[in-house]
């Protein structure tokens, strides 16, 4: 059955085509990080499958190789370039941005020195970050060492989805600090690299990084699904909370960005009311 303008608009939220920063508290943001990895996997899936990989669902999403393998388990001191696929050519043939190289004080992705290619190698975790990931400095460090020695250390590409704003960044640098989004991607032997990502653009596409190539993921409509599927907009209208009080670290907004969103508010609000009324 089609719906109405006004259902529709509804369900479309004040910030169509972009995240919600009201949808940043936890509350709402747990409901859409189970659907976001639900919608990155529905477009990645098929892609997959034809590179010879499959993929896990865990509280991330997990991708491995099962493929023969080439080799068995190598431990490299300099590993030869041509072990390891050329990301950022990968990333720009599919027209999708690399990302910045970055160098972080706590951790020297280059000194890695373990790469693994094994039948059913665990290649790829892809983690959605969610605001309580970032509650406390204990978990903080607990997360970033699992992100080393769990992953990183032994071959294992880390991307990381950071769609809430914080005082607290699970990659700290004036990058990420600098942008309220991010994507951080981490592939063994090489420097970090971070997508800055705006509040009033579309998320944008990034390139996952496999173990011999990338498959492309439309990050804006993975979001653009869970959100509605969850419904999120619906719930904070109905909860009263499209206000200034509910708007989650009003502090680290300029001053610009949050008269444009109460702005969509006010305008989203006049938008449904006519449509009530015809």
């Amino acid at each position: 059955m089609p719906t109405s303008p006004y259902t529709q608009l509804l369900s479309q939220g004040p910030f169509a085509g972009r995240p919600d920063p009201f949808a940043e508290d936890d509350h709402y943001f747990g409901q859409l990080h189970g659907s976001i990895i639900d919608g990155i996997l529905e477009q990645i899936r098929p892609v997959l499958l034809e590179k010879g990989y499959y993929v896990s669902k865990e509280a991330s999403l997990q991708i491995a190789d099962m493929r023969k393998p080439d080799m068995s388990v190598f431990d490299l001191q300099s590993p030869p370039r041509d072990k390891f696929f050329d990301y950022p050519s990968e990333a720009k043939a599919m027209l999708v941005e690399p990302g910045v190289q970055i160098e972080l004080e706590d951790i020297d992705l280059r000194n890695i020195q373990i790469w693994r290619q094994d039948s059913g190698k665990l290649v790829t975790v892809v983690e959605i970050i969610s605001p309580r990931n970032k509650t406390h400095l204990q978990d903080v460090s607990k997360y970033q060492t699992k992100r080393l020695e769990q992953f990183l250390q032994i071959g294992v590409n880390v991307v990381e989805i950071d769609l809430t704003r914080s005082v607290k960044r699970l990659t700290e640098h004036p990058l990420t600090s600098g942008h309220p989004y991010h994507v951080a991607i981490f592939i063994p032997g090489e420097l970090a690299r971070i997508i800055p990502l705006t509040l009033d653009e579309p998320l944008k596409k990034i390139a996952l990084p496999l173990s011999d190539s990338v498959v492309v993921v439309e990050l804006q409509d993975a979001y653009n699904k869970a959100y509605e599927i969850t419904f999120i907009p619906v719930q904070i209208e109905d909860n009263h909370q499209y206000t200034p009080s509910h708007l989650p670290f009003r502090s680290l907004l300029a001053d610009w960005e949050y008269q444009a969103i109460l702005q969509a508010v006010t305008h989203w609000h006049d938008e449904l009311a006519r449509l009530q009324a015809t």
